[in-house]
Order: C-alpha cells, then structure tokens, then sequence
C-alpha cells in the first residue's frame, strides 16, 4: 500500500480505509467535494492488484459467441518471476487464454442500464462482454455516480444480487439465461454522499464508505510544492501563505487537491 501510493499526498486515515477495502475484496463509496482526488485515488488503486491472470479469448454459450479478451482493459503483465513464467507457459500450450494484468476499468456519466447487457453485432454475429464482465478478477470504477443517463437507484439495484452473491446472470437475444463469476471489486466514486444514493438494502452491501474531503495545510503546500516542480514554476512560500490567507480563508474555500495543478497551469 505505502509502496503504490508513496508518491502521492494522501491522508493516513483515508489510506488506511482504502487498503482495509481492498484487502476485504468488498465494494467500496468513495464520496466527497468535487476535485477532492477520489477518481484518482480510486484509478491508483489498479496498482494494489499483484499477479497475472488468464483471461478467454471468447465464451461459447447457447451455440453463441461472446468476445471476452479486449486489448484496451486486457493489458501485457508486467515483470516476470518463475511463478510467472511457469504460468505463461502453460498458457502459451492453450490458445483459448491470454496471460494479462488484473484490468481495472472505469467508467462514468456515459454509463447505462443496456452497458451492463450483452450487446450483439449484427455484422460480426457475436456478442460484446459487458465491462463489468471484462473486469473480472479486477476492479470496476464507477466515477461521478448520479451523473449516469440512468437513475443511481437503478443502476445500484442492477448489482444488489451480483454484490451479494459473487455471480450474475446475463441472457442472449434468443432468450437463454447463464450465469457468469461476478469476481470484481466494484468501486464507487461520488460527490454526494451515500444516504442519497441507495436504501439500506444496497448500502449494507458496500463494505466500505470512504470519505475524501479537503486537506490540512500541509498536504495543501505539498502538493503545491510538487506541482511546482511538475509545471517548471519556482516555489515561493510568501505567495503560497497568500493565496491561503486571501482566497481560501478568507473566501471560506476549501483546500482541496485539485487547486494546486489547476491554478499552476493557468498561471503557466
């Protein structure tokens, strides 16, 4: 944990919750202000996932093809060691698997209800794996939850079963229903907090709500010191007091973590 997030400035309480819920392997809330870090916190934690897996070209259900493999959430394992090679080998006698990183994938505002369905090519004549599919044996972010073109009770009563249970059921056009490993660690990211989300029923199924608010005044110069660096800029604590003093407490803003490199770049 302190490995993977070591070069960035993050509350020691917060990385403490972030790594109990990983470690638990049950659904985590992220909430907090806007421009807080969560959906950066929440991408860096792809990094927590260790090993390689093997992953199917396709599925091949009810006489129907389903594409599993994709290249853009799929990706090359990093390293190797004689676990590793031991376990490329045996894949490379199988042509059915490909050994690949535990995916991470990320979705926000553009998710909806028909995304989490099979989706059917009429010119190909097989099936696309829905992401949360695709994110078995990693982790599936939903970012900005509320901000989707469907409800967020919809969406979060569309995982009550699969959260609970570790399965889910999908249907081919023809009507068939199959059950799929549900195998993901499924994080929510939102500026609203939980009791405005979902009901009791949903809300006991996610371990952990992880609030991500604004940060001391130490963290805030760190970060300004290491955003200085990045955008070439000379640091200067007088300026640094100022901006504190006249425009955070004074205007009563928060010191939240996006400041630093917004204002940087601009003043760039």
């Amino acid at each position: 944990m302190l490995a993977e997030f070591g070069d960035i400035v993050v509350s020691a309480g917060v990385l403490d919750q972030l790594g109990a819920a990983m470690n638990s392997g049950r659904a985590m809330f992220i909430h907090g202000p806007a421009g807080s870090g969560k959906t950066y916190l929440a991408e860096r934690l792809a990094g927590l996932l260790c090993g390689a897996i093997s992953v199917p070209h396709a599925l091949y259900v009810g006489g129907e093809v389903i594409q599993m493999y994709d290249p853009v959430v799929h990706r090359e394992p990093e390293g190797s060691g004689s676990a590793d090679d031991a376990f490329h080998s045996r894949l490379a006698r199988d042509g059915r698997w490909i050994a690949c990183r535990r995916p991470a994938v990320l979705t926000g505002g553009e998710l909806t209800l028909d995304m989490l369905d099979l989706k059917f090519d009429e010119t190909t004549r097989y099936y696309q794996a829905p992401p949360h599919l695709k994110a078995n044996n990693g982790i599936f972010i939903v970012d900005d939850l509320g901000r989707q073109r469907c409800s967020p009770t919809d969406l979060l009563n569309r995982w009550i079963v699969p959260m609970d249970r570790k399965v889910d059921f999908l249907s081919l056009h023809t009507g068939y229903k199959f059950q799929v490993p549900f195998d993901v660690i499924v994080v929510f990211s939102s500026n609203l907090p939980p009791a405005e989300l979902g009901d009791g029923a949903f809300l006991r199924r996610i371990g952990y709500k992880i609030h991500v608010g604004p940060m001391v005044e130490n963290d805030y110069r760190s970060i300004f010191m290491r955003a200085c660096d990045e955008h070439g800029i000379a640091w200067c604590g007088e300026t640094f007091d100022y901006l504190v003093r006249e425009h955070h407490v004074r205007e009563d803003r928060p010191l939240l973590a996006c400041y630093p490199r917004d204002l940087l770049s601009q003043v760039r």
